[in-house]
């Protein structure tokens, strides 16, 4: 069981890392039109210094299912910091930084240092780190380029953005009534993962409209096998603290490195 519940740490720390680099895509509609439209979008985001949310999480992958609880502490393009546990006591803590995810396993007295070369394999995709604030509020998790592609689709309610990031091509469906980012769809071209969010149940937070249930569905095929992980984060308490929250993270010394 603990094994999943640190699964669910990395797995929840290394959605940081979708890489959003700027790159070119092929428009199917009109130069001029499309810079047009892309002129005049302006989806509602939520701005943020501090960030502190309680939430459920249901999780689901090939070694089970499991529900844990989750305290994530933020500080933007910073740092993000998880603790993970069931029934009141703590099982995982993970701290995220740029370049790294370190995890403590609490129950069997371990620790892990995870390298970007690591989570590249692990979510089999390209990386970066400043997505999962994104992800987590339900703002765009790339920012907009003059090379992305935007449709208007009023018979559905929606635009369509459409950006392509190095290997990763991002389909996000934006409602034309609120402009909040509702769902989005990911998919890697060099390893053929994909990974789709959906985003409901809206409240307004610090003058904020926020999502607090965020899906999401991770698939991928590694060496001739299918893997299909679901997550399900449902926020009790969202908050964008004024002042500094503290990220509390030390390695006793007799944990064993792994």
């Amino acid at each position: 069981m603990n094994k999943i519940i640190v699964g669910i740490a990395v797995i929840i720390s290394s959605l940081t890392l979708l890489a959003c680099k700027k790159q070119a895509i092929v428009s199917s509609q009109p130069v001029d039109l499309n810079r047009q439209l892309l002129s005049s979008f302006h989806p509602d985001e939520v701005d943020f210094t501090y960030m502190a949310l309680k939430s459920k999480v249901d999780y689901s992958d090939e070694n089970g299912d499991v529900q844990v609880s989750v305290i994530t502490r933020s500080k933007k393009d910073s740092l993000l910091w998880f603790s993970i546990g069931k029934s009141s006591i703590e099982g995982v803590r993970a701290i995220v930084r740029p370049d790294s995810i370190f995890v403590l396993d609490r129950m069997n007295n371990e620790y892990f240092n995870y390298n970007l070369k690591y989570i590249q394999e692990f979510i089999q995709a390209g990386l970066n780190y400043y997505n999962l604030q994104n992800l987590l509020v339900g703002n765009l998790t790339c920012s907009l380029s003059l090379s992305d592609q935007l449709k208007k689709e009023e018979s559905i309610g929606y635009y369509i953005l459409n950006q392509k990031r190095d290997s990763l091509y991002i389909e996000s469906f934006v409602r034309m009534d609120n402009m909040k980012l509702e769902k989005a769809n990911f998919i890697d071209s060099s390893t053929m993962s994909r990974m789709s969010i959906a985003y409901s149940n809206f409240i307004m937070t610090d003058s904020m409209l926020v999502p607090s249930n965020c899906l999401i569905d991770i698939a991928y095929t590694k060496q001739n096998k299918k893997y299909d992980k679901k997550i399900l984060l449902t926020h009790h308490k969202i908050e964008f603290p004024a002042k500094s929250l503290n990220f509390p993270f030390n390695v006793p010394k007799k944990y064993e490195g792994k």
